[in-house]
């Protein structure tokens, strides 16, 4: 009987305490190349020392891979409570720190093996936890490479959805004769099942190491067939109050991960090369479907897919860089951080209300495929530098009120644009930056969108820098634009107007330049002259 799961707080009991370490029941202790799973005799009872009659198979087994394990070959279907490693697992000179736990092909039959994590004695939900310290030079990159099969992780008991913790640390100084250089990585080359929430964890104290990664170059699937529900993944990463990298997460090139959202915390970094699937759409769907934390980075090189039915689709308090694709987006994309778009990357943000919000951060968009936000780019006390002509041409650019001590929008405009128009929210203050020859060419200056955003009026500033006449260009007017909320250097206060052009066919907005002080000196010298000669002729030189 399948038992179906009630939603919970993602991190219930998840750090009830992240240092907790554990008293392993069995451990493999064999040098044998691919030692069988099976056999009871690779095995020791940590109370005893003796062999145990039966190989590791119960939700209730914390088995240990000893400091001398070369590589052990899983060997059939086999259930536990945890794995872990010993603080010197690693150091044989044989493997010089490359661990296998292969599953590929290793039943007797030629099928893959495979390893389940029941959690229903588990308390603390750390299915996985690779302890090692880097004392030895042996062990100074550490490599633990899960190859083939598949890793399962379920409570078959618990009535709410777990979190099944993957850890890597090492321990207070355990830097060694190595300060802060040594590495771990743990690799899966197998496909990943959960009914549970997921979570990956590097550890190290305070910097002094070691930087963990995890590969992920399998299929990942977190879903729970019986709630018909996908579940969460998180990058965990501390450093007991450290400001430094501690685990970085590299999702394949081959690798297809779905899941229903993905956190990349303070301190953590993610690339991912392959495909993630993400669909927020459970009863009690977290705040956004892929949130990079203030602290964290995340790089997509492959793909991203962004489903949800409420909340928002992306937030980035960190940084983002897109040169792979955003896909299928029909919710809002929030960047408090920073995000860069760069020259190939794609985003396609179309049904329910996918909006890009740029709120206090930075975005710089490089792309020469044209973004198309239906509900508009809204920027509020933000700066978007434009190096490409990146939106499509029925985009609106929604200019947001500055928030109390903001300092406006400022848009960096190196590349001639071409999009519908802007719509100003009361209270806005903006700030264009032209490039040299640029011009912006618009259906509009600015329409009325929601009630929300109108034309330029109100309590609305606009200032233009570096400004020439017709570097923005609009097809049609407003009359309720109020021209006069316009400001540049070097032109006149309340001259800018908009003048048709038949050779654009479009209208240039233009004002009255103020002369340049070398200029108005040639002219006011000039008058002088003039005025000199009129003297001359009305009061002629008398001869004595």
């Amino acid at each position: 009987m399948i038992r179906m799961k009630r939603s919970s707080a993602f991190f219930t009991a998840l750090f009830i305490s992240l240092n907790v370490r554990f008293g392993y029941d069995i451990y493999l202790d064999t040098t044998e190349q691919n030692a069988l799973w099976s056999d009871n005799t690779n095995w020791k009872d940590y109370s005893t020392g003796n062999n145990p009659e039966t190989a590791p198979n119960s939700n209730t087994v914390e088995a240990d891979l000893w400091w001398n394990t070369t590589s052990v070959s899983v060997d059939g279907d086999y259930t536990l409570k945890m794995l872990g490693a010993n603080r010197d697992t690693g150091c044989s000179e044989a493997i010089m720190g490359e661990v296998y736990i292969n599953m590929k092909g290793s039943k007797s039959d030629g099928s893959d093996g495979s390893l389940t994590f029941d959690l229903a004695n588990n308390s603390n939900g750390f299915a996985i936890d690779f302890l090692t310290s880097a004392y030895l030079e042996n062990a100074k990159n550490l490599r633990f490479i899960f190859e083939g099969g598949s890793l399962n992780f379920t409570d078959t008991v618990s009535d709410t959805v777990r979190t099944a913790v993957i850890r890597s640390s090492g321990e207070a100084g355990s830097a060694g004769q190595f300060g802060t250089e040594y590495t771990k990585t743990t690799t899966f080359n197998t496909v990943i099942n959960s009914t549970e929430h997921l979570a990956v964890q590097g550890w190290n104290y305070a910097g002094e190491g070691p930087i963990t990664t995890f590969n992920f170059n399998g299929d990942i699937n977190l879903y729970d067939a019986g709630a018909s529900e996908y579940r969460n993944f998180t990058i965990l990463g501390n450093n007991a109050g450290g400001t430094t990298l501690v685990s970085t997460v590299n999702i394949g090139a081959s690798s297809n991960f779905v899941a229903a959202s993905y956190k990349v915390c303070t301190n953590t970094e993610t690339v991912i090369d392959g495909n993630v699937e993400l669909y927020n759409t459970s009863a009690t769907p977290m705040n956004e479907a892929f949130y990079v934390e203030k602290g964290g980075k995340a790089t997509i090189n492959g793909s991203l897919s962004l489903e949800a039915t409420e909340n928002k689709a992306m937030s980035v308090s960190g940084e983002l860089i897109l040169n792979g694709s955003l896909k299928s987006v029909n919710k809002g994309i929030e960047i408090y951080g920073k995000m860069t778009v760069n020259e190939n990357a794609t985003m396609s943000l179309s049904g329910g209300d996918p909006y890009l919000l740029v709120n206090g951060g930075e975005l710089t968009l490089n792309n020469i495929n044209k973004i198309d936000a239906a509900r508009g780019l809204r920027i509020q006390n933000a700066t978007v530098t434009f190096n490409s002509d990146a939106l499509s041409s029925g985009t609106v650019l929604w200019m947001i009120s500055n928030y109390s001590g903001g300092s406006g929008c400022v848009l960096n405009v190196n590349s001639n644009l071409n999009f519908n128009a802007f719509s100003w929210v009361q209270g806005n203050r903006t700030t264009i930056n032209f490039a040299d020859g640029v011009v912006i060419t618009l259906d509009m200056l600015s329409k009325n969108r929601d009630d929300w955003g109108n034309v330029l009026t109100d309590d609305v500033l606009l200032t233009l820098n570096n400004f020439e006449n017709g570097a923005i260009r609009v097809t049609s007017l407003d009359e309720r634009d109020d021209l006069s909320l316009i400001s540049a250097d070097g032109f006149e206060d309340g001259s800018f107007k908009f003048v048709w052009h038949d050779e654009t066919g479009n209208y240039w907005l233009e004002a009255t330049a103020i002369p340049e002080p070398a200029a108005m000196s040639g002219i006011l010298g000039a008058f002088a002259l003039s005025l000199l000669a009129l003297r001359r002729r009305r009061y002629p030189s008398v001869m004595l």
